[in-house]
């Protein structure tokens, strides 16, 4: 949302887990770290959105946010447009739950309905069709046979083409 905002002519989607591309090229990526202490726990969220630079040589191509509005913009500009979504999609989350995040997401989802090969590891890679996002966040793959595998982490790769 952040990135749209900030370029609006961009087509902007998320690519499951934790990537936003913006005209097919990596422009953003988010990284979860949940926290167990004795007595509760948290997820710590880190951002990163590229507003200047990107690095060059990257699996799908990187971009930035001047280069996608031919300018500059400022960081504090791009780091209000980001507080003041997050705290939007935070409240919606309080209040009304997952859903309204999921079905928004998927919305922008980056290569809902292909074909997909995700690595997990030797014995639990998994190719199936990318057919939605569970209610808890996993990917939802349709194998071959029709079974339904629900995936929590893993290295995605589209099988025909990196288009969306």
């Amino acid at each position: 949302e952040t990135v749209a905002r900030a370029a609006p002519g961009a087509e902007v989607r998320v690519k499951w887990p934790n990537d936003v591309l913006a005209n097919g090229r990596k422009v953003s990526g988010i990284l979860l770290e949940t926290v167990l202490p004795t007595g509760g726990g948290a997820v710590v969220v880190g951002v990163g959105i590229n507003i200047a630079s990107y690095p060059e040589e990257t699996r799908y191509g990187a971009t930035c946010v001047d280069e996608l509005i031919g300018g500059s913009m400022p960081l504090e500009g791009v780091r209000a447009l980001y507080l003041s979504g997050l705290a939007r999609w935070y409240d919606i989350w309080s209040a009304r739950g997952f859903e309204e995040v999921r079905a928004t997401w998927l919305e922008k989802a980056h290569g809902l309905g292909r074909e997909v090969f995700v690595e997990n590891g030797e014995a639990l890679d998994i190719r199936g069709r990318f057919t939605g996002v569970a209610d808890d966040g996993r990917m939802v793959i349709e194998t071959t046979d029709g079974a339904l595998e629900l995936i929590s982490t893993g290295t995605l790769s589209f099988l025909e083409g990196e288009g969306g």
